[in-house]
C-alpha cells in the first residue's frame, strides 16, 4: 500500500499536555486516524509507527527512559523491526512542532584527520585560482518542522516507545526520539531527542 504525505486536520489541533519528565507543558497536538505501518516489539518495549513522506519517513519513539531506549536498542535490532512493520488502523496524536540543529563539525573532521583543509596553506587549485583558501569551518545544520499541512524534511520515519499503550494509539506525550531515514538506501541520516515539545 502505497501512503503519500501523511497531514492533519486544522480544526482537531487542541490543547494538549507534553510531560517532560520534569513537568507538564500545554502544547498544541495535532491529530488523525489513519492505517500506517506499525510494529509493537515486546523485548524492548518498543512501538513503531511510519509516516510516509516522499521518500521517506517520521520518526519519533517514546519511551520514560530514552537513555535505555539508546542503551538496549541497536542499529540492526531498528532495521528489523522496520522491516516487520504490518498496517494498522491507529488514532495518531503528535505535538505540533519545529526543530533546529546547528553543528560545528570542524573540530570532529580534524580529530577524524581531515585537517589539511583548515590549514592556511590548503591547495584548492582545483577549485579556484585565488591563492591562500582555507576552510574556516563547516557547519551542518537540520531544520525538521511538522505542523498540519505536514513536514519540511525531505526523507523522514516513525516510532515510539512506551512503558503502556493502549491498542489502535499512538500519542506522542514526552521525551522522544526522532530519526529521519532514507528508505531506499536503508540508513538512518539524523537522529535527536525531543525533551520539550
Amino acid at each position: 500500500m502505497e501512503l503519500g504525505m501523511i497531514t492533519f486536520e486544522k480544526s482537531l489541533t487542541h490543547e494538549g499536555t507534553f510531560n517532560t519528565g520534569t513537568e507538564n507543558i500545554t502544547i498544541s497536538m495535532m491529530l488523525t486516524k489513519r492505517f500506517v505501518p506499525y510494529i509493537f516489539d515486546r523485548k524492548n518495549v518498543v512501538e513503531l509507527i511510519s509516516l510516509p513522506y516522499k521518500n521517506g519517513h517520521y520518526s519519533m519513539w517514546n519511551r520514560k527512559s530514552l537513555q535505555d531506549v539508546e542503551k538496549n536498542l541497536h542499529l540492526n535490532e531498528l532495521k528489523s523491526l522496520i522491516n516487520k512493520m504490518e498496517y494498522k488502523e491507529l488514532e495518531i496524536k503528535i505535538p505540533r512542532m519545529k526543530l533546529e540543529l546547528e553543528i560545528n563539525l570542524t573540530e570532529d573532521l580534524k580529530a577524524l584527520g581531515i585537517s589539511q583543509i583548515f590549514d592556511s596553506g590548503a591547495d584548492f587549485g582545483r577549485l579556484t585560482s585565488k591563492a591562500g583558501m582555507f576552510v574556516s569551518d563547516i557547519i551542518h545544520k537540520a531544520v525538521l518542522e511538522v505542523t498540519e499541512e505536514g513536514t519540511t524534511a525531505a526523507a523522514v520515519a516513525s516510532g515510539k516507545i512506551q512503558e503502556k499503550s493502549l491498542p489502535g494509539e499512538f500519542y506522542l506525550d514526552e521525551p522522544s526520539l526522532i530519526f529521519i531515514r532514507d528508505n531506499k538506501i536503508g540508513s538512518l541520516l539524523f537522529w535527536t531527542r525531543v525533551m520539550k515539545a
